[in-house]
């Protein structure tokens, strides 16, 4: 399971819970960034959006949030 959360302005979290292996979340960050680029319609345009992924992995950079936002660097999965 997950949870996704608006940090701010153009930035989410995602939180998901249990990662068997640290890969896990490379697959995830591929699988969503990969719904993001699918195009969508708005009125009469069509669409498409990317994004810049980064992951922290929990106990190692901390569990609260500040320390894991600091440890997830943008662009890791552009």
């Amino acid at each position: 399971m997950g949870t996704v959360a608006r940090l701010g302005g153009d930035e989410f979290g995602l939180l998901i819970s249990p990662l068997v292996e640290p890969s896990q979340a490379i697959q995830v960050a591929e699988s969503v960034r990969a719904s993001l680029l699918l195009p969508f319609q708005l009125e009469s345009m069509s669409l498409r959006v990317d994004a810049s992924i980064g992951i922290a992995i929990a106990p190692d950079p901390g569990t609260a949030p500040e320390p894991l936002g600091t440890a997830a660097p943008p662009s890791e999965l552009n």
